[in-house]
């Protein structure tokens, strides 16, 4: 008899956050549907993992393609998904003058309204379930201001807020909706930064995600010193955001 397994999809598979999450859900026995642009990446996930893993080669900007990605998987029978892993996602690194429209529209595209596809479909049939979880990898700017990185932020916060929004709707019912928080993380989208600000690792976002899917929460802010920032930022608002502007410089940007 064919063995079955909880299968999960987690987006942006392939580097960064989103490898060390598969992994980690990997080695935990279950099997994830990794979803990304580069399929390099993805088969070796696939030789590495073997049956635990099944590659999805997609570009979730494309939200023409997002769509059809996850209308296709969440269809799919023999798959039988029950969580969604929110990962994907850019920055453009730029403060909001020298930004562009394109890179605006590709950070909305792929931070909101891309996870905003996925979530509808994976809600419709995660409603069908005795319990389906979905989990979002989104960022500490989601609720802090984050000069030099303006639209990524903005991008992030619309995001959270949908979440919350969600939370709410549905009454907190058999599906499970978490938030996971970082802040600054060593991975590839921020190695042309420049800060005092110390980096977590993939793994232990990766170690948070697994935990949600354990025990839901919303939100799960990373790191000691991001949680002491975050509590500051909610008690007194003015002051943060009068600190943050006299120390611009040091931190994140390109």
């Amino acid at each position: 008899m064919k063995k079955k397994f909880e299968t999960l999809i987690v987006t942006g598979a392939s580097r960064g956050i989103g490898e060390a999450t598969t992994r980690r859900f990997c080695n935990e026995g279950y099997r994830v549907v990794g979803i990304a642009r580069t399929a390099e990446a993805l088969d070796q996930l696939k030789a590495e993992f073997g049956e635990l893993f099944v590659p999805k080669v997609a570009d979730l900007s494309d939200l023409d393609q997002a769509e059809a990605t996850i209308a296709a998987l969440m269809s799919d029978r023999k798959l039988g998904i029950s969580g969604l892993v929110l990962n994907a996602g850019v920055s453009s690194s730029k403060a909001f003058m020298q930004s562009s429209r394109a890179l605006q529209t590709l950070e909305m595209n792929l931070n909101y309204h891309s996870p905003s596809i996925f979530l509808r479909h994976a809600l419709k049939r995660f409603r069908r379930l005795p319990q389906g979880k979905i989990i979002a990898v989104s960022s500490l700017t989601a609720l802090l201001p984050f000069p030099n990185n303006a639209s990524y932020a903005a991008s992030k916060a619309a995001f959270y807020h949908l979440l919350r929004s969600i939370r709410m709707e549905e009454g907190f019912t058999n599906v499970e909706i978490s938030a996971v928080l970082p802040g600054l993380t060593d991975t590839k989208m921020s190695e042309s930064f420049e800060s005092i600000l110390p980096r977590a690792a993939p793994k232990d976002i990766a170690d948070a995600v697994f935990r949600c899917w354990k025990k839901p929460e919303f939100p799960r802010v990373v790191g000691r010193l991001n949680q002491v920032a975050q509590n500051f930022n909610r008690l007194q608002p003015w002051l943060f955001d009068q600190l943050t502007s006299s120390i611009v410089r040091w931190l994140p940007h390109e």
